[in-house]
């Protein structure tokens, strides 16, 4: 098995390498890289059966580092983060053998969170589905569609942690029953 990250910016990319290494790692490569521009069809790809997507995204849960003004990003500013999760969430969608993504945003705002997952499920039909991770968490996504449910929020407010999401897709296999 080998980890693949992407980022353009440099200074994430040593913070990803330095943890890595931290957790005992050895095999990963980092590419400082738009992920929108990995070929999924690369044969150094292709056979990807987990991603982990974290997007970026307002960071507007992350409260003990953001001056309060940009808690609050703009909507203009929320449509275009929004655009960007839609892309790259398809995007990590599209690998061929792909059976099992996360997707988190450090985000409490639903344009970022369920309504991205909500537009990407809808647009690959019945191929990938929820599914219900970690059952005993007690904030769950907001009811924006059926089986937001599935997806786990945190904030400061409701559960005293930085604020966070994470919805977790499956490919959907025939004969399966769904969401789990």
């Amino acid at each position: 098995s080998q980890i693949f990250a992407f980022d353009v910016d440099t200074k994430r990319l040593a913070t990803m390498n330095t943890m890595l290494m931290r957790a005992g790692v050895t095999a990963f490569q980092l590419a400082q890289q738009d992920f929108l521009t990995v070929d999924p069809t690369d044969p150094k790809y292709r056979k990807v059966t987990h991603i982990l997507l974290d997007p970026s995204c307002s960071g507007s849960g992350m409260v003990t580092r953001l001056p309060q003004e940009e808690a609050a990003p703009s909507a203009e500013r929320l449509r275009a983060l929004a655009g960007f999760q839609r892309k790259a969430l398809s995007h990590a969608l599209s690998f061929p053998a792909l059976q099992r993504l996360v997707y988190s945003t450090c985000s409490l705002h639903r344009e970022e969170n369920e309504a991205v997952v909500e537009a990407v499920l809808r647009d690959h039909g019945s191929a990938f589905r929820l599914v219900n991770t970690f059952p005993s968490w007690p904030c769950r996504g907001l009811a924006a569609f059926p089986g937001a449910e599935s997806c786990l929020r945190a904030s400061p407010t409701a559960t005293l942690t930085q604020g966070f999401f994470v919805a977790v897709l499956e490919r959907h296999r025939d004969g399966d029953a769904a969401p789990r």
